[in-house]
């Protein structure tokens, strides 16, 4: 009787662990294939951007998740059932799902804005931009485009979420009261008292200022150029150009906050013995 009961629970150990081996298996290869397919993704993905960045012209396209939608570039908004994130860097992009994830390189270098206010007559910092937007994430429900762009005759590829007009319209809006504020016109003389004036804007959106551009720091960013300005007040009318590149590159960036009030300071001066005029924005106390 004994021996008859070692022998059934020997058999019944043996059957769990079969059972179990087998149910390891099982869960193995779905989670290879789950695996697989997040990795097929990530790579179209990759091979759609590295084609970008191998192109000699000017492309504007929209990738879309949703296959209803005209796009130029369609992907699954789902994998494994499932939505997914892209998130990018300037070389690379990282597809994940929960605890899954896998990773793609590019053939070159991206941008991860979005260009509309960047033109050849307006040579933008992109390295500058680059420094401060360097990650971009981007869920498998929303739509992004994809643009290269010619400055100088370089291409540069742009990956970015659609624009609200609203956001464009604002920053055009703040870019004229920069420009028109510290831009001058000769007019035959060098006229101390008609070129040096000064005025006060109100920030009604919070921004980041550098020293030719400025963008609203949001998921949607989109720089827009100006006047190349001194981020810094000035505390006489006599500089060297040493010390204004010493001051430049203390205040390289200025954060503007909503309710924020900031000085347009458009001065003549003399920078190593020449005339000049300079343009200044810093905050009113």
């Amino acid at each position: 009787m004994i021996d008859y009961l070692m022998s059934k629970m020997v058999w019944i150990v043996a059957a769990v662990v079969l059972t179990a081996s087998i149910f390891g298996v099982y869960t193995w290869q779905r989670r290879s294939m789950e695996e697989v397919a997040l990795d097929e993704q990530a790579e179209r993905m990759a091979e759609l951007i590295n084609r970008l960045c191998t192109t000699v012209g000017d492309f504007k396209g929209l990738v879309s998740f949703n296959g209803s939608r005209e796009a130029d570039f369609h992907f699954d908004s789902n994998v494994n059932g499932k939505h997914y994130v892209l998130n990018l860097t300037q070389k690379s992009l990282f597809l994940h799902q929960g605890a899954r994830g896998t990773w793609k390189t590019f053939v070159g270098n991206v941008h991860l804005y979005d260009p509309f206010f960047l033109t050849g007559d307006r040579k933008p910092n992109l390295w500058m931009m680059d420094m401060e937007i360097n990650h971009l994430s981007i869920r498998s429900d929303q739509d992004f485009y994809v643009e290269t762009k010619g400055f100088d005759g370089d291409y540069h590829v742009f990956i970015y979420p659609e624009t609200d007009t609203c956001t464009r319209s604002d920053l055009v809006y703040m870019g004229d009261a920069f420009n028109d504020n510290l831009t001058w016109n000769f007019q035959g003389s060098l006229n101390m008292s008609a070129i040096n004036a000064t005025s006060d804007f109100f920030i009604f959106r919070n921004t980041v200022l550098l020293r030719n551009l400025f963008y609203f720091p949001c998921r949607k960013v989109v720089p827009y150029p100006i006047l190349a300005v001194h981020l810094w007040e000035p505390d006489c009318y006599t500089y060297t150009s040493d010390e204004l590149d010493e001051l430049d590159n203390e205040h390289r960036r200025l954060t503007l906050h909503e309710g924020d009030t900031v000085r347009f300071d458009r001065r003549l001066m003399l920078v190593d013995g020449n005339h000049t005029v300079e343009g200044f924005v810093y905050l009113v106390p």
